[in-house]
């Protein structure tokens, strides 16, 4: 009897223990990063090029709903303003990049390097390369002439490191 009531408090201490450690654990710690700095700064400018595609579009709807919505945020005033184009096309159309520029793909896009050096922004699944047949993650090289497919609209998209030619069809977003 002694010897069940003693397996019974060590059990309930045990299970205390684990539910204390989960409940106080500190994901996220300088110990325990979740993401890359580079991750949520690449995330960040795409969430400020959406937030710059929305007030164009409700400007383009009401020029006076324009005044209400509050002002971005931007701790780097020196920097020149974004440049965003939005385009859906049902073929292919070839697009012309610099050095610096960002493609953000819709769901469901597909895209061709034929020339210049790009680099794949991705969160923890890549892009499809379907000639290759795998997935290119966040920061590995483009290769040339391989057809690529975002399959959501998470973010997805190139990094121009040199002047490129990009074959796009789909949803996708220049910023500059």
């Amino acid at each position: 009897m002694r010897r069940k009531i003693k397996l019974a408090a060590f059990t309930i201490f045990a299970v205390f223990a684990i539910f204390a450690v989960t409940v106080f654990a500190q994901p996220g710690a300088a110990s325990d990063p979740l993401v890359t700095q580079r991750f949520v700064e690449d995330r960040l400018a795409q969430l400020q090029a959406e937030i710059v595609v929305l007030r164009n579009a409700v400007a383009a709807l009401d020029p006076n709903a324009i005044q209400s919505l509050p002002q971005i945020p931007s701790e780097t005033p020196e920097a020149p303003p974004t440049t965003i184009v939005t385009a859906e096309r049902d073929v292919f159309e070839v697009l012309h990049l610099q050095e610096g520029q960002m493609v953000i793909f819709g769901a469901s896009a597909e895209f061709i390097l034929r020339g210049g050096n790009a680099t794949a922004i991705t969160g923890v699944n890549g892009i499809i390369d379907i000639t290759g047949g795998r997935d290119v993650l966040n920061g590995e090289i483009i290769d040339f002439n391989h057809l690529m497919m975002v399959p959501v609209a998470d973010g997805r998209g190139v990094l121009i490191r040199a002047e490129s030619w990009i074959m796009a069809r789909g949803i996708y977003t220049i910023v500059s």
